[in-house]
This record gives structure tokens, C-alpha cells and sequence, in this order.
């Protein structure tokens, strides 16, 4: 008699394939998805060599297909304009400020002296940078840690 299990994902009952010990999931292309997303989060979360793998992967196609996104937005203006009122939307909704690349440009040069970096949070910015508000500090640097 063939075991019946259920299959984590859409419930329904599947009979699990014979060279697959410890099935989960049933054959239909949802669940296999899904069993696939979990695998793959779980290897993000654990998996050094393979968060680094998919990094450099990502960036060597970034590199080779640098107007993805500006064909995109060409061939699709409908979705396109859509999506830049939703996110002014979002963006009003926001308590804090957006962070923007060329902000300095409109603020003119900054006026030499010392400051203190401040981070800021709740900003919009690329992963990778660190949003900071500039405080003047002392007159003297040789006070500034004292």
C-alpha cells in the first residue's frame, strides 16, 4: 500500500515519489515553487559563499545589460508613469526626508571647518550608504575628543 502524505504548501494529498525520502511537497508547479523559494531563502540566510555567488552573479548582468531598466520604462510608459505616482504616494507618507545623490549640488560647496557625522534614519538610499546630517563641532580639532 502506497503512503499518503499532505503536501506542505496547498494541503491536498499527494502519494510521495519512491527515490525522494522525506517529500513535502506534491509534483504541481505551485508547490514546487514554493519549495524552491523556502530552499532559497534559507540558503541566503545560512549560506555565505552562496549570498557572495549571487551577488557577483547579479552585478556581472547589472554590467552586461546596463539599459535593462531605461528599455523597461521606454517600452512600458504606462506601467511606468503608474509607478512613479504611487511612489510620490509613498514617498509623501514618509515622516522623513529622501535621500538624494546629487543634494550637495543644490546646497552649494560646504563651508570648511569641523563637523559631527549624525546618522539619520528612516531615509531612502542605497543599501550602502550611510545618511548623516553635518553639525559643526569645535574650533579647535584637538578638543574634538576630549
Amino acid at each position: 500500500m502506497a503512503l499518503i502524505k499532505i503536501c506542505k504548501f496547498c494541503g491536498c494529498s499527494f502519494t510521495p515519489h519512491s527515490s525522494v525520502p522525506g517529500q513535502e511537497y506534491c509534483s504541481h508547479s505551485a508547490c514546487q515553487n514554493a519549495r524552491k523559494e523556502i530552499w532559497r531563502k534559507q540558503k541566503l540566510a545560512n549560506d555565505q559563499d552562496y549570498r557572495d555567488n549571487k551577488k557577483k552573479s547579479q552585478k556581472k548582468w547589472r554590467n552586461k545589460n546596463k539599459d535593462y531598466w531605461r528599455n523597461y520604462r521606454k517600452k512600458n510608459t504606462e506601467y511606468t508613469y503608474k509607478n512613479r505616482i504611487q511612489q510620490r504616494y509613498r514617498n509623501k507618507k514618509r515622516v522623513s526626508d529622501i535621500a538624494k545623490s546629487d543634494e550637495l549640488k543644490e546646497l552649494g560647496k560646504p563651508i570648511p571647518g569641523y563637523y559631527r557625522l549624525v546618522p539619520l534614519c528612516k531615509k531612502i538610499a542605497k543599501s550602502d550608504e550611510l545618511i548623516v546630517r553635518l553639525m559643526p563641532a569645535y574650533e579647535n580639532p584637538a578638543n574634538a575628543f576630549t
